[in-house]
């Protein structure tokens, strides 16, 4: 992931969260902020979301810790492994 913002000045978001409604409440939150351009990407699993990582280029991230494919900090680690091809330290 590359720490500048996207072309069009949008900061891309990609919203780990299997609960549509805390998506919306985050998605109509973010929303509210005036000063900057958001864009929100929301994936409803773990594995959703690395394929969307291995696919297009996001500014943050928001991750659930308690998706229906990883649980916890597990889901941390493995974002970590997968995305940045490292170990975590706990």
């Amino acid at each position: 992931m590359k720490n500048n913002l996207n072309n069009n000045g949008q900061i891309k978001i990609l919203l780990f969260e299997d609960n549509p409604g805390d998506a919306r409440l985050f998605i109509e939150a973010i929303r509210d902020i005036s000063s900057t351009l958001y864009k929100t990407i929301h994936a409803e699993s773990l594995s959703q979301g690395i394929s969307i990582l291995d696919e297009q280029r996001i500014d943050s991230i928001m991750l659930d810790l308690g998706l229906p494919d990883s649980q916890n900090i597990e889901s941390l680690i493995k974002l970590k492994s997968q995305v940045l091809g490292c170990d975590f330290d706990r």
